[in-house]
């Protein structure tokens, strides 16, 4: 113990430990909230507790959000009432991740004022994000005393979220800062997919839904497609709805690559594991938009490797091996796939064409700023009133569907015991959803930002140190999982951008490594 009070802060240690008894003696007394909740609280002081002995906490604190943020632990805090009746209110979503983020944050901001050297790391990308929120800005500026236009109710919240992502990107690219933070993060990243994995195979098998609310006696359902000649149950792990779920494993499987360059046989054999079963389970989602990504992304990282001989001839014998496997699983589910592909979805399709000519209709009214930060929805109701209707079309299948309220789609999500909910739906595609609200410039900045994600995978592809050059070649796919994937699905929340944009941070943070490794030889 006096060794530890040697190498650690004593006052440190001494407020971690005053703070857990004093929460831990107040959930006592107060003995006010659900069993439940008690139990929560319990678990995170105790958490708490041991980051205090753990001796990297920044690692510790980087392996917890991965391993927390995907378990969907969160509260929706309902901030803005409905645009129209039984719409459901605008929201923040507060995860349990996001508290390990602050923690982070402290972290990083302790050990930068203890050795004296400079906290933050700041890029380009850092940079065109800050960017993007000033934009925001003046947008919303704009509209509120140039325009003066009625759609402008949203816009604080939509300022509120970029500003949150710009913390989110700072945080996480400053605190990867060396070879064992990438190790942490790709270790927890395996044990993670392993969990996801497992869940969404059980939930396909079983046709449940097997997550932290359902847990707690909250609502759970299964998603369905109905556009085939049969019914079928898309499966989910704790992710939210199946889209989300594709997602988070279209993002984070490749990282696992990296595990390849590493000389120890468990780890590479573990990573390959994963890597298999996250695609199975993606199958099992029945996300067409992750099938078709994670299928782009395999090519290109295959070809890459192939193109600098980095394939052994076993690992040529274990690739033809998997694939035979992976053929037979394909066989077991070909013709729901064969539907999926090749047939509508209880008129999604036609649905989402409309919310991206909604899109382009908002931009052309305001082509340089568009209608503001997180105004999609309110400004197509306000200036196309819900009297106004494009067209009629009749949905394939029997699931029942909401009709469009004048050019904005909604969505219904029906669970017994629990009141409808009726909840509008900004265009499924990021490129035209920030061309309608952040105009041209908006979606320019983005544009940029994901540039210098390409050229930080592309310049880590060429590291010496092999676990770099394997990550940076993995990123190579990840970035085309992303420019492709935005075409395709639903990106306008704080949780879907941190899917979005984690792994993508990790690949500028393992060349960031790997350039001061060159920098030091």
């Amino acid at each position: 113990m006096l060794n530890y009070f040697k190498n650690r802060s004593f006052y440190e240690t001494l407020i971690v430990i005053a703070v857990t008894l004093a929460f831990g003696i107040g959930v006592g007394f107060l003995g006010a909230l659900a069993p439940k909740f008690q139990v929560a609280l319990g678990i995170g002081m105790f958490g708490f507790l041991v980051i205090a002995f753990v001796p990297h906490k920044r690692s510790f604190c980087l392996f917890l959000w991965v391993l927390i943020q995907p378990l969907s632990i969160e509260k929706i805090l309902y901030t803005a009432p409905g645009l129209w009746d039984n719409f459901r209110g605008l929201e923040v979503i507060m995860n349990a991740g996001d508290l390990i983020l602050i923690l982070l944050a402290g972290i990083v901001i302790f050990e930068g004022t203890k050795s004296r050297r400079a906290i933050w790391v700041w890029d380009k990308k850092s940079s065109l994000f800050l960017a993007m929120v000033l934009w925001a800005i003046v947008s919303y500026l704009i509209h509120l005393l140039f325009y003066q236009s009625e759609f402008i109710n949203t816009s604080q919240l939509g300022i509120l979220h970029l500003v949150r992502v710009l913390l989110f990107v700072i945080i996480i690219t400053s605190a990867i800062k060396t070879r064992s933070d990438l190790i942490w993060v790709l270790i927890a990243v395996l044990l993670i997919l392993v969990l996801q994995s497992f869940l969404v195979c059980l939930s396909f098998v079983t046709t449940k839904v097997y997550n932290f609310g359902s847990l707690l006696g909250g609502p759970s359902f299964s998603q369905t497609y109905s556009g085939g000649t049969n019914t079928i149950t898309r499966a989910v792990g704790t992710l939210g709805v199946a889209n989300q779920q594709g997602l988070f494993h279209a993002m984070f499987t490749f990282l696992l690559i990296g595990f390849f360059a590493v000389k120890k046989p468990f780890f590479r054999y573990a990573a390959l594991s994963v890597i298999v079963g996250s695609f199975i389970a993606v199958i099992f989602t029945f996300s067409r938009g992750s099938w078709l990504t994670m299928g782009l992304a395999t090519v290109l990282i295959f070809c890459v490797f192939f193109k600098r001989r980095e394939i052994t001839p076993r690992s040529w014998l274990v690739g033809g091996l998997i694939m035979l496997l992976f053929s037979a699983a394909l066989a077991a589910v070909a013709q729901p796939i064969i539907d999926r592909l090749t047939k509508g979805d209880d008129g999604a399709t036609d649905s989402r064409i409309r919310m991206i000519t909604l899109a382009k209709d908002l931009f052309l009214q305001y082509p340089i700023i568009g209608v503001g930060p997180s105004e999609y929805v309110e400004a197509g109701l306000k200036l196309y009133p819900p009297g106004y209707k494009t067209n009629e079309w009749t949905p394939l299948g029997d699931k029942a569907i909401v009709p469009p309220l004048g050019r904005i789609e909604l969505a219904r999500i029906d669970v017994p015991g629990y009141p409808t909910l009726i909840i509008p739906l900004p265009v499924h595609n990021k490129y035209m959803l920030i061309l309608s609200e952040l105009g041209v410039v908006g979606l320019l900045l983005w544009l940029m930002i994901f540039y210098e994600f390409y050229r930080d995978a592309k310049s880590c592809s060429k590291s010496k140190d092999p676990l770099l050059r394997f990550i940076g070649i993995a990123g190579l796919g990840i970035v085309l999982v992303a420019v492709v994937y935005m075409n395709l699905d639903l990106f306008a929340d704080d949780k879907t951008l941190q899917i979005l944009l984690f792994p993508l941070l990790v690949i500028t943070a393992a060349n960031r490594v790997a350039i001061k490794q060159a920098r030091d030889y």
